[in-house]
């Protein structure tokens, strides 16, 4: 595998080969692994290789039936399995036999370690477990509580079936006993990192935290649904004080928890606080509108809510210096920020692979459309994070969203460094999508994240901002 590699670096170095003739040297390199059975790990770093270089989806996925082929029990033979499972509608409906596929994933793919965070292949095992688990809990099989709960040996894993029972709504008291079991393994996970390195400890921390946080709100949710409000109170505050007040879904639960309970004072003050410090969304807007209606019933909320939306914005606002780039847009013009320093920019992070990405795009074609005839907006979709090697087949795949999509945007392209870091969004230190920044005057005034859920929310969200700004 060296070899081939070596010989491709230098190949493509002194210019005699284009890349189709790399593949070819790469392409014998895999055959030649395949003829003396080298490492299932070698020739799987030559195959994605090989992939990288081509895209060649065709020919990837029979090299992959040629390695699940001669190491059965590996890596590779388990995606494809997996695969195969999730590429069905539903599990099979006979809930023993889901017990026994579930129990023989182990030992039919012996050399594979599912335990193991960075193996990918551990999240596709957890998904299954989760899914076959919900399949068969209507039918109380004896086999899945003895065999297959003391499978879950973390808080997450416990949280997640917690959750899957709930949702069945058929077996509540099962659901409480095991979100229990969640946040009590939460509590233990949060206090013990003495297995941690010291230089991760603080990571291992935040995410314990945040699973600790997850299972108490599951835990309150179920209680709620029995009528267990002041238990279900007590493990909501307990929910929020783990994650700061800065989740507006663990928010939302407690005003709601609160609502039921017809404690609307409460419930209206926490909302607000939260909603004006910025950890509030949409949901907190709807839930605050619907409590000033109870409270006053003879009165419009209409008011109420354009001073919560402005408020909620000035928690929101910042002062930060923005970046200083120069990129190219899809026809090659460059677009300097030098000359958007007196204007209101809309800066959209974007990846053709993002699906909440591309579906937030036709209500920000709503916003282009509104504030097209508005000199002082600039709207300026970036292109980042994406997993192309070859530059022209990245520039065909955005200009293929902006066709298939029918979209009139203004994208530039964030360039990559030698390690595959997108230099703007390294700038502005973020690491998901979507992604909005909002700039007036080369300052930093909004980031907003994710997809608002619908074309009407998204082009309210930029009104709201735009409207404020402007």
């Amino acid at each position: 595998m060296k070899k081939a590699l070596i010989a491709i670096v230098l190949i493509c170095l002194i210019g005699q080969v284009k890349a189709q003739d790399s593949s070819k040297v790469l392409l014998k390199a895999i055959k030649d692994s395949f003829a003396i059975k080298a490492s299932e790990k070698s020739i799987l770093t030559d195959v994605n290789a090989y992939f990288s270089l081509t895209n060649d989806l065709k020919r990837k996925d029979s090299l992959y039936q040629e390695v699940a082929k001669m190491y059965p029990n590996g890596t590779v033979a388990a995606f494809l399995y997996f695969n195969e499972i999730f590429s069905r509608e539903s599990p099979p409906s006979d809930s023993e036999m889901n017990v026994k596929a579930f129990l023989a994933i182990k030992p039919r793919f012996s050399s594979v370690d599912f335990t193991k965070s960075t193996n990918p292949l551990s999240a596709n095992y957890n998904q299954i477990r989760y899914m076959y688990f919900s399949s068969f809990i209507d039918q109380d099989s004896a086999l899945t509580m003895e065999k297959v709960y003391p499978e879950l040996k973390t808080c997450n894993d416990l949280n997640m079936v917690a959750w899957y029972v709930f949702e069945k709504g058929t077996h509540i008291k099962l659901a409480e006993k095991i979100a229990k079991d969640a946040v009590d393994k939460g509590l233990v996970e949060l206090s013990d990192s003495s297995k941690v390195p010291k230089e991760n400890r603080a990571e291992w921390k935040k995410y314990s935290m945040t699973n600790y946080a997850m299972a108490l709100d599951t835990y309150s949710q179920i209680l709620a649904k029995e009528g267990n409000f002041n238990e279900a109170k007590t493990a909501q505050k307990e929910a929020i004080l783990m994650s700061d007040a800065k989740e507006a879904t663990l928010n939302n639960n407690y005003i709601s928890l609160l609502f039921s309970g017809k404690e609307f004072d409460s419930a209206r003050i926490f909302g607000e606080r939260i909603f004006f410090a910025g950890n509030g969304d949409k949901n907190t807007i709807n839930l605050l509108d619907s409590l000033f209606v109870i409270q006053n019933p003879n009165k419009s909320s209409k008011e109420y809510i354009k001073t919560l939306e402005k408020k909620g914005l000035e928690g929101q606002l910042l002062d930060i210096d923005g970046p200083s780039f120069s990129l190219k847009d899809l026809n090659g013009n460059i677009v300097n920020s030098n000359n958007l320093k007196d204007k209101i920019v809309v800066m959209d992070f974007w990846a053709t692979w993002c699906g909440p990405c591309k579906a937030s795009f036709p209500g920000m074609q709503l916003a282009v459309n509104k504030y097209k005839d508005n000199k002082n907006i600039v709207f300026l979709f970036v292109d980042t994070f994406e997993r192309f090697s070859d530059p022209n087949q990245r520039h065909k795949a955005v200009s293929t969203v902006m066709k298939d999509m029918k979209l009139n945007f203004q994208v530039l392209l964030d360039q990559p460094d030698k390690g595959n870091n997108y230099l703007l969004a390294s700038k502005l230190n973020f690491n998901s999508i979507p992604t909005k920044f909002i700039l007036k005057n080369g300052k930093i005034k909004f980031k907003l994240t994710g997809f608002a859920g619908s074309d009407e929310a998204v082009l309210d969200e930029m009104d709201q901002v735009l409207e404020y700004l402007n």
